[in-house]
């Protein structure tokens, strides 16, 4: 963080940033699932056309958003200590 910021402000900081990530991760699912499963008509020979290349992104997109929830509800439900 910031060299002149308080203790307070970092956790203002890391809470809106959760806060900001709780929003964007669904989007980021939603537009990775729609890519999954849309037509696909790449040229031949393109990795794109395998089916395996579009069920790796989605598992990848899939734990990318389930880490960023879960990271970001564990930032925000953990609160401002004593």
């Amino acid at each position: 963080m910031n060299k002149g910021t308080s203790e307070f402000g970092q956790r203002i900081q890391r809470r809106y940033g959760a806060m900001g990530m709780l929003i964007v991760a669904p989007f980021i699912l939603v537009m990775a699932g729609v890519k999954v499963f849309e037509q696909h008509d790449y040229p031949a020979g393109d990795i794109r056309n395998e089916a395996w290349f579009w069920a790796a992104f989605g598992v990848a997109a899939l734990t990318f958003a389930v880490v960023a929830i879960v990271g970001s509800i564990r930032e925000i439900r953990r609160g401002n200590p004593p």
